[in-house]
Formats: C-alpha cells, sequence, structure tokens
C-alpha cells in the first residue's frame, strides 16, 4: 500500500484549506481501518466541494482521489 500522497499535500499547503489540511493529517494519523475509511471520505468530501467551487480541475480533483483512494485501500488491481 502506498503511504506517498504528494497531490493532497500540495493541495493543503495553501492555507485557505486549513479544513483539508487538518482531514488530510487526521487520515495520515489513523491506525485503523475504520478510522482510515472515515477519514478518507471526509477528504473526498472535500475534494468534490473544491471541484464543484471551481477550486481544482477535474485533473486535479480525480489524480487526488485516486491518490486518497489507494493510501487507505492500495492501487487499483
Amino acid at each position: 500500500m502506498s503511504r506517498s500522497i504528494p497531490i493532497c499535500e500540495a493541495l493543503a499547503a495553501d492555507p485557505a484549506r486549513y479544513m483539508f489540511q487538518a482531514n488530510l493529517e487526521w487520515l495520515k494519523k489513523a491506525t485503523d481501518y475504520p478510522e482510515q475509511h472515515l477519514q478518507v471520505n471526509r477528504l473526498q468530501g472535500h475534494l468534490v466541494g473544491l471541484f464543484e467551487a471551481g477550486a481544482i480541475t477535474f485533473q486535479t480533483f480525480e489524480a487526488a482521489y485516486a491518490e486518497s483512494h489507494a493510501f487507505v485501500w492500495g492501487p487499483p488491481s
């Protein structure tokens, strides 16, 4: 399972996205599956909101969504 999440970390670097940054940190600190599942769902919800608000492109949304999915469940098979 990949533990790298650079696209999401780049999005979280914007100070205006402090809640996204907080959710990303919670996801990275989660140690059990139920908590990881909860946090990745929250993070992906933020991604949907950023995309709908026009703050990120569809390509960025798609890449960050796939990256966060792989963080919890591993790369697609």
